[in-house]
């Protein structure tokens, strides 16, 4: 039995799939999912449930929600599974499987460096992404910092895919509208602009990745009042030495052939220089015949 954060909630197994479809069902199992692994006390859950009004009796609420939440899972899994998926605790609730597809992500990210599978690693955990993690579940401070650690991660293994593409020497068009846009989102994330810099400068549009350098820097300037780190600004000194090295060298245009000889007097003097007055055109001037 798998359970997917990553977009609207899903419970799978096999080809059969459900989801809570109460508000507050969703979020009983997003808190669960939340501490996946370890027992969430029933004053948690009751506080997370009814933060302005809470019923009379908190415990009996709450193990109503769980008791609905093993009727959604037995409806994709047997009964032996459901009871070892989620358990009574003394005082609480535990959700013994964490998200599965959450739980590939971030281990595509661990693993992708070192593997010589990684490129492909991370390209079948980001295609497990369906949209903001946890999508349809209603925000609490613990679901909010569980979306919030996704999103996180999941720009991290995108940074990561576009370095291993570079080092493959394949990265797809796709990507590079992919990072675009995320910059656009994340407009003061370095990493993330980093990568759409080498990508554009690796597809041959170094004008757009001088461009790309040139709206961080701003950027910065404007919100941070700082530049961009060392490892950036020395990606950019890398951009301006090929840029220059690219360019094609045009010979210098040949001027007029100088003549064959310089003007020469006649035979009893030498010719006249000047306006017919008897003056040199330029003041002070010396001439030498």
């Amino acid at each position: 039995m798998d359970f997917l954060v990553l977009g609207p909630l899903r419970i799978t197994n096999g080809d059969v799939s459900a989801a809570p479809r109460a508000a507050k069902d969703r979020l009983f199992l997003g808190e669960l999912l939340a501490h996946a692994g370890s027992r969430v006390s029933t004053p948690h859950l009751a506080d997370a449930l009814w933060p302005q009004r809470p019923p009379a009796n908190p415990a009996n609420a709450v193990q109503v929600r769980a008791s609905r939440l093993r009727a959604t899972l037995r409806s994709v899994g047997g009964s032996d599974e459901i009871f070892e998926t989620v358990r009574t605790n003394p005082g609480g609730y535990l959700l013994a499987t964490a998200p599965s597809d959450l739980t590939r992500l971030r281990e595509a990210v661990r693993l992708a460096p070192d593997s010589a599978e990684g490129r492909s690693l991370l390209a079948d955990a980001l295609a497990l992404w369906r949209g903001e993690p946890f999508a349809d579940v209603p925000d609490t401070l613990c679901v909010e910092a569980e979306r919030e650690r996704a999103r996180e991660l999941r720009l991290t293994a995108l940074e990561l895919y576009a370095d291993l593409s570079l080092r493959d020497g394949r990265p797809e068009p796709t990507l590079i509208a992919e990072l675009s846009e995320q910059t656009g989102l994340h407009p003061l994330r370095e990493s993330l602009h980093g990568g759409l810099i080498r990508l554009l400068h690796a597809s041959g549009r170094s004008a757009e990745a001088l461009d790309a350098y040139e709206r961080l820097r701003r950027r910065l300037a404007e919100e941070l009042g700082c530049d961009p780190r060392p490892e950036i600004q020395e990606l950019y000194q890398g951009l301006l030495r090929d840029t220059a090295a690219a360019r094609p060298t045009t010979p210098p245009t040949p001027g007029p052939a100088p003549p064959d000889s310089a003007p020469t007097g006649t035979q009893d003097g030498p010719a006249e220089i000047g306006n017919g007055s008897g003056c040199c055109p330029v003041a002070g001037a010396a001439w030498s015949w």
